[in-house]
């Protein structure tokens, strides 16, 4: 349904108002939900990616922060927050900081909270993998440059670089 130049929709059960474009090798996606003043946006120069499914993993993120019970705790791990990956693949990260770790959540998945990987931290910079049940998993490791960002990390022998600073 279209009213006043936006598309009306929903994510989950909410009620969102926004509008996308298209023209050869750029799309874009803009949704609002106006009682919580939430607009998310994603503007990518490529065809073959959904911005629809960017923004709409966004708001499941920013959503679930927005219906925290507690406030946030002082994050310990806020400076590997950022966005990971290899350009041109479909699988990158955000590095979320959490009190007790960090938590990885997929940008390119339909439902990206409930596809999050929490880890746990070990020392330093690494972290493992936080399993429902049983003893933590693999091990994520973060690498640093000689000015001591972070930089990258590493998963199963392969590395994910920092995209954005």
């Amino acid at each position: 349904m279209w009213g006043l130049g936006f598309a009306h929709s929903r994510l989950d059960d909410d009620a969102m108002v926004g509008h996308g474009g298209y023209c050869p090798g750029y799309r874009a996606d803009l949704r609002l939900r106006l009682p919580d003043q939430i607009a998310v946006t994603a503007m990518v120069n490529t065809n073959d990616v959904a911005p629809a499914m960017l923004t709409a993993g966004v708001y499941a993120i920013t959503k679930s922060a927005l219906t925290a019970d507690e406030p946030p705790a002082e994050l310990e791990f806020a400076e590997y927050e950022g966005v990971f990956g290899r350009e041109g693949f479909t699988r990158q990260d955000y590095v979320l900081p959490t009190a007790d770790g960090l938590v990885l959540v997929p940008l390119f998945s339909a439902n990206p909270m409930e596809n999050a990987t929490t880890l746990d931290h070990v020392e330093g910079d690494v972290f493992r993998r936080k399993r429902d049940e049983g003893p933590l998993g693999e091990t994520i490791r973060f690498e640093r440059d000689e000015d001591g960002r972070i930089v990258r990390f590493w998963r199963h022998g392969n590395y994910a670089p920092r995209l954005e600073n």
